[in-house]
């Protein structure tokens, strides 16, 4: 059971990012100006949290609000392979050590 159906979590995520961007332009100009200082790390830090921001998370949002995507309870995964499962998990974990590693300040 999901608490919000598709179209109104697409709608939420839209509202969320346009929220965002008018903070982010109100708070320190524009996103795409700023270029980032640094070394390559950061450099490439700064182009991952810009994709995200603006490609994949409208596109989500807009296939929720159209069908096309379901929306995926992860508390509630009705697989019956333990191996995919497992795989996944793992997956996530590589996902999440990347992204730490990725941090400014390590």
């Amino acid at each position: 059971m999901h608490l919000l159906d598709q179209r109104a979590l697409g709608t939420v995520i839209l509202l969320l990012l346009a929220m965002l961007v008018i903070i982010k332009q109100m708070a320190a100009g524009s996103i795409l100006k700023d270029r980032p200082r640094g070394n390559l790390r950061v450099r490439l830090t700064h182009i991952f949290n810009l994709f995200f921001l603006l490609m994949v998370n409208p596109l989500a949002a807009i296939l929720l609000i159209t069908g096309h995507l379901e929306a995926f309870d992860p508390t509630r995964p009705a697989m019956d392979s333990p191996r995919l499962l497992m795989g996944l998990k793992i997956g996530g974990m590589v996902l999440y050590v990347m992204g730490f590693l990725l941090m400014p300040g390590l």
